[in-house]
């Protein structure tokens, strides 16, 4: 996570934004974050709060959102300015639609950023149980489409095996039904 932070997100986020880290787990890609000298706030979102009482003390800290109810709850009417899924995206059981849901939480100007296992340059993903997808180029570049997000990059040059994905809103293109 601290390499994704230096090499991605360190130069798209902006003072004074809102960050969501969905998929928190225990709040890796949360730790660089609240070292950093700029204004922002951040938020939380999984099935269970492990967050480290680092985390929780933090002042850049918001809120823990449960997934369970977080497209529902009036409260999470949040608009974020930087969503991240760090190995979340491959274990999602509808991950169109949760792109969906995710992209109407976006500003205008917003992105999200997802990083998921390359199997084509790791076989060995093939064989991690509760992978309910595995994903190439072709099949992000049209779950994307379908969600009604543009690609501004993809890469596998961050991190050796992995894709770093970073979408945005496409204004043009609404999202789809398969």
């Amino acid at each position: 996570c601290n390499i994704i932070y230096s090499k991605v997100l360190k130069k798209i986020i902006k003072t004074n934004c809102i960050i969501l880290d969905y998929g928190s787990s225990n709040g890796a890609m949360i730790e660089p974050l609240i070292n950093e000298k700029k204004t922002f706030f951040i938020e939380a979102c999984d099935i269970k709060n492990i967050l480290s009482s680092k985390i929780k003390k933090n002042k850049k800290f918001v809120k823990f959102n449960y997934s369970k109810n977080f497209f529902l709850k009036k409260d999470s009417n949040n608009k974020y300015d930087l969503i991240t899924l760090i190995h979340v995206f491959e274990h999602l059981t509808n991950p169109l639609e949760d792109l969906k849901s995710l992209s109407k939480k976006l500003n205008k100007s917003g992105r999200i950023f997802i990083q998921i296992p390359n199997f084509i340059e790791n076989p060995y993903d093939l064989t991690v149980y509760d992978h309910t997808a595995h994903y190439t180029v072709e099949s992000i570049f049209n779950i994307a489409m379908y969600a009604g997000l543009k690609i501004e990059e993809i890469s596998t040059n961050i991190i050796d095996c992995e894709f770093s994905i970073l979408l945005s809103k496409n204004e043009k293109m609404k999202s789809r039904k398969i």
